[in-house]
């Protein structure tokens, strides 16, 4: 119970509208971006070099050829040169399950206090038992 309410009032104080650790893990892919060279096809395509690879990028649909921007739901560094290029900010393409919003959502509700074992009502059933562990049989190879 306290820990949903520490939780909560930690990221209560946080000021940014994305969460601490996935910032962190953002300005880590912005610093890969210097080894990053975006060239623009159309509309919100990309073809960003790294190193000796190619990359595609749309970003209008939140997809990269190297598969990272649609596993984490935040962009890779190759997404992070091109939303550079296009002068754009990076919270705008980190999915919502990573803003703050979303994590006071989650952690909003409260888990209500529970009276001693003596203080419960007596429903004059048979208590609950737990099943019988079954073993079983083994079975022998004949060849």
């Amino acid at each position: 119970m306290t820990r949903l309410q520490t939780k909560k009032k930690g990221m209560e104080k946080f000021s940014e509208d994305v969460c601490p650790n996935v910032m962190k893990k953002i300005n880590k892919q912005g610093k890969l971006v210097r080894h990053c060279y975006s060239r623009w096809c159309g509309a919100n395509e990309f073809e960003v070099d790294h190193f000796l690879n190619k990359y595609v990028v749309a970003l209008d649909k939140k997809t990269c050829t190297c598969g990272m921007f649609q596993l984490n739901a935040y962009p890779c560094c190759h997404a992070y040169a091109a939303i550079a290029d296009r002068r754009d900010p990076v919270e705008v393409y980190i999915a919502d399950c990573y803003k703050k919003d979303m994590y006071l959502k989650c952690y909003s509700h409260m888990i209500h206090a529970v009276p001693s074992q003596k203080e419960w009502v007596q429903t004059g059933c048979d208590p609950l038992m737990a099943p019988k562990i079954k073993k079983k049989e083994r079975q022998t190879n004949q060849s």
